[in-house]
């Protein structure tokens, strides 16, 4: 492909392009299948998108074959790849929950264009709530709080949720995320809903909601720690757990 004719190498692509799913899912033909993209024009790029458009979710699922969508992502312009992204919103949970389906949405994250971010976002933030308590789907929220941009409107949409996510496995991860990428006031709000009612003592004793905890007196500015510290004291010597005591040990620090 890199050093035949135009003629032979067209004929390279009209022989590949209609199995080019069966290849890239081959772990010997899937590395070829990614080389090859860096050699074609606009319109052997289509013969390529053709086959693979009615064959996306066998490649975002298949652990080779997922990245050959990462790689058109990678080596193909915006519109050439807008296919992929419109697939990922009209499938966004089936793929964001799946273990190799969710590294491609993270990767359709990085390299989406100003508008494809907005589409592809609007449609995670509106399923926050499910992705959270799954344990590839988290990954994918994780991921999307790091982009700064978005980090509100994904705690926006856990706010009013947040005790009952601290105290599950998968979700836990999250909250302790959204601390450490939080600005102060969003920071306030899920420290407020944490200690609000019997939740603190709840989550003071709970195996997931113990790290939720530490995690927000490390990400704490010293204000903020003072008035946390000060919600915790009273059950310091109520609660006897092991959990407790790296909380005491964190407070002493």
């Amino acid at each position: 492909m890199q050093h035949c004719p135009p003629k032979q190498r067209q004929l390279l692509v009209n022989k590949i392009a209609p199995y080019v799913v069966s290849f890239a899912c081959n772990t010997y033909g899937s590395h070829g299948v990614q080389k090859l993209l860096e050699f074609l024009n606009n319109e052997q790029i289509q013969q390529f998108t053709d086959t693979v458009k009615p064959n996306i979710m066998t490649l975002l699922k298949d652990a080779k074959g997922n990245y050959l969508l990462q790689s058109f992502l990678k080596t193909f312009n915006r519109a050439q790849v807008q296919f992929i992204y419109d697939y990922m919103c009209e499938h966004c949970n089936e793929i964001a929950t799946h273990k190799v389906g969710c590294t491609v949405m993270s990767r359709c994250i990085d390299f989406a264009s100003d508008e494809q971010l907005t589409q592809l976002m609007k449609v995670v933030i509106a399923h926050a709530l499910e992705l959270v308590e799954d344990q590839y789907g988290n990954y994918v929220i994780q991921h999307v709080l790091h982009q700064s941009k978005y980090t509100r409107e994904v705690i926006g949409a856990l706010l009013d949720h947040i005790p009952k996510l601290c105290a599950q496995k998968f979700s836990s991860n999250v909250i302790e995320t959204c601390l450490h990428e939080a600005d102060p006031l969003y920071f306030d709000r899920i420290v407020q809903e944490i200690t609000s009612c019997n939740n603190l003592h709840h989550l003071l004793q709970d195996q997931y909601g113990n790290f939720v905890i530490q995690t927000a007196l490390d990400a704490a500015k010293p204000e903020q720690h003072a008035a946390l510290v000060k919600q915790i004291l009273p059950y310091i010597h109520e609660i006897k757990t092991p959990y407790m005591m790296h909380i005491q040990k964190k407070i002493l620090q």
